[in-house]
């Protein structure tokens, strides 16, 4: 078990949030789960979540075991004060602001369906290339193709809104798009920004 994969549970609320309850036993509502944050502190920004009733607003950590508060340091550190739920897969032990006050836990051990978890740790110990290839086959036929349209149009949408600023910028100069998009055609894959720069600093060829 790894925290990403809680993460991951937790963003797309992956679990069963039939009659929550924290590890003293009060109701959780979760209202708004948070936004991932990358940076120092808690691991999901602006929670809105209801315990035993009443709103609380904040942060959400996460951790495999409850018990890595400490082993992190986190029960010293004020960046976690405004922690308002501590989700763990496992609980072994209660955790605490740095003032002292103990931080509601919800345990998700018994909430992820084996299934998932079979899934993640086959995409977790396959060897190859393409961890979810082995599971293509199993994807029905119509979500492949509704997938693949969906990818094309952002594609499309993607390079259109890209030409069209670019197209702006040059003062709608076709001929200078071209030679530009051309130069960065030209340095295929991995070379397309240095050749993006060349395009862009020798003169259009008349």
């Amino acid at each position: 078990m790894q925290e990403s994969f809680l993460h991951y549970v937790w963003l797309t609320g992956l679990f069963d949030v039939t009659n929550l309850r924290t590890n003293q036993n009060q109701p959780i509502s979760i209202l708004k789960r948070g936004q991932p944050h990358q940076d120092a502190g808690p691991d999901f920004i602006h929670a809105q979540i209801k315990i035993d009733h009443q709103l609380w607003v904040g942060h959400v950590e996460i951790h495999v075991k409850s018990s890595e508060w400490f082993n992190h340091g986190h029960h010293h550190d004020k960046a976690y004060d405004t922690t308002i739920l501590h989700v763990c897969y496992e609980h072994d032990a209660d955790v605490f602001r740095s003032n002292g006050t103990m931080i509601p836990c919800l345990e998700l051990k018994q909430r992820i369906d084996s299934k998932v978890i079979r899934q993640y740790e086959n995409l977790v110990h396959t060897v190859s290339d393409i961890p979810c290839s082995a599971a293509v086959k199993d994807v029905n036929a119509s979500v492949k193709l509704f997938t693949l349209e969906s990818m094309m149009a952002e594609r499309f949408n993607n390079k259109s809104n890209f030409l069209l600023a670019e197209a702006e910028s040059l003062k709608f100069d076709w001929n200078e798009l071209f030679y530009r998009q051309l130069c960065r055609t030209m340095g295929l894959r991995i070379n397309q920004e240095p050749f993006d720069i060349l395009g862009r600093s020798l003169p259009t060829p008349c």
